[in-house]
């Protein structure tokens, strides 16, 4: 005959419940940390802009216009310049922008 030991069971369960509850706690626990540093922390954005060393293939990525020109006015060419402007010349061909006189007051 074989003989169930009633505490070994309530044991085990115990310690599987008690696994869950913790593998579950720390799941929320990290989520929250996560959502804190999203909302607290600085957005991928800020931090591509804070980033030392924006190179991609041995090619220097700028982040504003006025340091695109400035790669294009050291390296004595408008390989940034030219694009710039054919992108711009595009949006203004199709109306994108709508252009205002300094004194309009908005609502």
């Amino acid at each position: 005959m074989i003989t169930i030991n009633s505490k070994w069971n309530s044991i085990k369960e115990t310690n599987t419940s008690k696994m869950a509850i913790s593998i579950l706690q720390s799941k929320s626990r990290n989520k929250l940390q996560a959502m804190r540093l999203r909302r607290n922390g600085s957005s991928r954005n800020q931090r591509w802009i804070e980033r030392k060393n924006k190179n991609k293939i041995g090619i220097r990525i700028p982040n504003m216009i006025a340091e695109a020109l400035r790669f294009d006015k050291e390296a004595g060419n408008t390989k940034w310049y030219d694009p710039i402007k054919k992108e711009m010349d595009n949006l203004k061909r199709l109306n994108i922008f709508k252009y205002h006189s300094p004194d309009k007051e908005f609502p």
